[in-house]
């Protein structure tokens, strides 16, 4: 009886993802699957097949965990998001350290940050799509924890129960560096961070619980409650906005950067909260809800520029509109009761993608694409987006004590 109740939990979410999917034209999915074939890598060292959205084959860590969702709804099955897990997992350290972007034949200043808290959440996909990890051997899920742990303890170290970013760049915001600093700064506790390991923490005791390894799974269930209150502490009531802390200081670090937005992600923020977030902030014309919404920071900042500042590093996430991070605020909008807010948003990261094609990124005032080109990554979650606002439909959720989890 419990085996046919997960096939049939397991068939309800592939019918949901084939229907969402069925709103693509044929044109649109012909094309995502042609612009899809320039993805496919292979990892040197290990042999495994993989997924990328970028043409010098590199592995990135949030990344996967938003292709992988893009994959499923092109109906592709789970074997390159497993991969892409057990590649980061092939080259962890000891101590858990698993560094954060893997190329092949690269080395740089990357082996020193860590792969952001997102390989549990990919494992946690593939399992409600599968209905299995027979693929994750004891020694991976071993070390599936030990990365986990990495950012629990490793990067704590003042065990406040809120873990810190090394730079701007580890954080993928690559040059927020008003509010994470350049390269080994290890100041940030980041909003963001902490969210993700919140949701981590729930994903593994997810899976823990499957393997029936009670124990583990209430003890990441107990962390995830302790570190949902660390961020609730990261409030700032006079704004009204979730702040990044100085771990050098204890002091809030004052910069509005859709950081401060994923609470809303994460099932984190209480109903007020939200509420003066929407209102204050996402529909504040001043801030985020410019021509095309979201801004990577609120047009209040100083740093507020299409173009890169003096000193930046990577991809330009100021006045540019990146669509993990709509999407991700999106889902937010709809678990809070905004819908609305919600498919606007949806809405016009399509007409992004409609208006400058497929990029890796657009400027925010005026729609234009900016890097890469085409891109064939994370974005390509813009075809599906208004469609989950309709349907009601959330890939990202987490179930965890009959609750689910944003």
């Amino acid at each position: 009886m419990e085996q046919m109740m997960k096939q049939t939990m397991e068939q309800m979410e592939r019918t949901r993802m084939e229907k969402i999917a069925s709103g693509l034209t044929e044109k649109e999915r012909i094309r995502i699957e042609k612009l899809m074939e320039n993805g496919l890598a292979v990892n040197k060292e290990t042999g495994l097949a993989y997924y990328t959205g970028y043409a010098n084959t590199t592995l990135y860590d949030w990344d996967q965990y938003f292709e992988g969702i893009v994959q499923l709804y092109m109906g592709q099955d789970t074997v390159r998001m497993r991969n892409a897990v057990l590649v980061y997992l092939a080259f962890q350290q000891e101590d858990g350290f698993t560094k954060r972007a893997i190329q092949n034949g690269y080395s740089g200043e990357e082996d020193f940050e860590m792969v952001k808290p997102f390989l549990s959440q990919i494992t946690l996909l593939c399992l409600r799509h599968d209905g299995h990890l027979d693929w994750l051997e004891e020694e991976n899920y071993r070390k599936l924890q030990r990365s986990l742990d990495y950012w629990l303890y490793a990067r704590d170290p003042d065990k406040n129960n809120l873990s810190y970013w090394r730079s701007s760049v580890e954080t993928g915001m690559d040059d927020q560096h008003e509010r994470a600093g350049v390269w080994r700064s290890d100041y940030c506790e980041g909003v963001d961070l902490n969210c993700h390991l919140y949701r981590e923490c729930l994903a593994l005791a997810q899976i823990c619980t499957f393997r029936g390894d009670t124990k583990r799974a209430e003890k990441y269930q107990r962390i995830a409650k302790t570190r949902k209150t660390a961020v609730l502490s990261m409030w700032d009531e006079e704004d009204s906005y979730f702040y990044d802390r100085d771990m050098r200081s204890g002091e809030a670090i004052r910069v509005k950067s859709i950081s401060g937005l994923l609470p809303l992600w994460a099932g984190i923020a209480d109903h007020e909260q939200a509420g003066r977030l929407v209102e204050q902030h996402i529909l504040n014309t001043e801030e985020f809800w410019r021509p095309y919404p979201l801004p990577a920071l609120a047009a209040s900042e100083p740093g507020y520029s299409p173009v890169h500042l003096d000193g930046d590093i990577g991809c330009n996430w100021r006045a540019d509109t990146w669509v993990p991070t709509n999407y991700m605020v999106m889902h937010g909008l709809m678990a809070y009761g905004y819908p609305d807010i919600a498919l606007t948003i949806a809405v016009k990261t399509r007409e992004l993608i409609d208006k400058s094609g497929d990029r890796e990124y657009y400027i925010t005032e005026t729609g234009e694409g900016t890097g890469l080109n085409p891109f064939w990554g994370w974005s390509l979650l813009g075809y599906f987006m208004a469609e989950e606002c309709r349907s009601g439909y959330n890939p990202m959720e987490i179930y965890y004590d009959h609750f689910i989890v944003i």
